[in-house]
């Protein structure tokens, strides 16, 4: 089983990407990630805003460009 993080939950690009992880019978949800809906919920699942509370063995990153560069350094840092 492949955990799945998705940076970028709440946008319109996560939303049908979290639809195929947890429809997949291979893939699991393990963390949604946004900042500015740290708290929220999506399908179940809540929000975290911290980086390090993200865990999986790979991230779908889908956040705003003007984020992408340091998320994906903290990803990178946390092994994912």
């Amino acid at each position: 089983m492949i955990r799945v993080a998705v940076s970028g939950a709440g946008g319109k690009l996560a939303a049908p990407i979290i639809s195929g992880v947890t429809a997949a019978d291979d893939l699991e949800l393990a963390a949604l990630y946004n900042p500015n809906r740290a708290g929220s919920e999506i399908d179940g699942y809540e929000v975290v805003g911290d980086p390090s509370q993200v865990s999986g063995d790979v991230v779908v990153e889908t956040a705003h460009p003007d984020v992408v560069f340091a998320n994906l350094a903290a990803w990178r840092d946390a092994g994912m």
